[in-house]
């Protein structure tokens, strides 16, 4: 399989809803840094929120558990019905996580025809240590180049970046495969990947196994769970057992999407329609529309 056509391509859980919403999808940027204008001018982080003045109440802060662009974008829409590609004040975006700007990223340069995939891994420009997070990844004819579409200009400088977010140089941000093979090198700590309280190899292995989704276009919530790949908190795996991962990651680093794609469809990765999401750290059963985790 042509990469870079795979990717290019919209698949369900990243496709935009023209049927239900195309009077407000018109004049959508192709140019990867003015679809990261829009984006932030859409969504707010839940975690930056507070610091921004802005307090939702539930019903808002519930659309975080939102997974396809399309229900997203419905969202942003419902909430304001202007244009896509006008600014909200910020009490006016949606609530959501670095996933979602991840992934709405990805769903207007796929739109655009510009192959572009969602990466899972870690960042180290938040605080110290490496943080959960994800980033785009797009093709500009010849590189892939990493872009945070969450962080724009005033928060590289409230971040005091020494880099351009929306063109990373390498060792800022750590796909799950470059984390867990660093850490089981020795070369990283794995305590020091994760967020909040919840760090180490097993959180590492389950950023793995969404990196892996996410590279077949089954772009699924952070805290989404399902399979019996890798562990839980308190994992204390035997080499047996962190095998598996080991072999997945190299799979990521070595960037065979056939290889990814082939491994992705065996039973332990395979994504089912029923799957578990922790929600606000309780377990919820969740039925999945086939439609989104089908093969792309």
């Amino acid at each position: 399989m042509d990469a870079l056509d795979f990717f290019a391509r919209p698949a369900p859980m990243t496709a935009l809803p023209f049927e239900s919403c195309a009077a407000q999808l018109s004049d959508l940027p192709s140019d990867p840094r003015a679809a990261g204008e829009v984006i932030r001018g859409v969504l707010v982080h839940r975690d930056w929120a507070p610091y921004l003045g802005l307090h939702f109440g539930p019903e808002r802060l519930a659309d975080q558990q939102l997974r396809s662009t399309r229900e997203v974008v419905e969202r942003v829409l419902a909430i304001d019905p202007a244009p896509l590609i006008d600014a909200r004040p910020q009490a006016d975006h949606m609530v959501g996580v670095c996933r979602h700007f991840a992934t709405l990223h990805v769903s207007l340069l796929r739109h655009a025809g510009i192959p572009a995939r969602a990466r899972v891994g870690f960042a180290r420009y938040f605080e110290p240590g490496w943080v959960d997070h994800w980033i785009t990844e797009w093709w500009d004819g010849t590189r892939w180049v990493r872009t945070d579409a969450q962080v724009g200009s005033l928060a590289a400088k409230t971040l005091e970046l020494p880099f351009d977010p929306a063109d990373q140089p390498p060792g800022e941000f750590l796909t799950a495969g470059e984390a867990w093979l660093r850490c089981r090198a020795g070369d990283e700590d794995a305590a020091r990947f994760g967020i909040w309280d919840m760090r180490g190899l097993w959180f590492i292995s389950g950023n793995v196994k969404l990196d892996l989704a996410a590279l077949n276009k089954v772009e699924l919530l952070p805290w989404d769970l399902w399979g019996a790949f890798g562990g839980g908190p308190g994992w204390e795996p035997t080499e047996a057992e962190l095998a598996p991962v080991d072999e997945v990651a190299r799979l990521l680093v070595a960037d065979d999407l056939d290889a990814q794609r082939a491994r992705f469809a065996e039973p332990d990765l395979a994504v089912p329609s029923k799957i578990v999401s922790l929600v606000d750290g309780t377990p919820v059963p969740v039925d999945l529309d086939p439609a989104l985790v089908a093969s792309a």
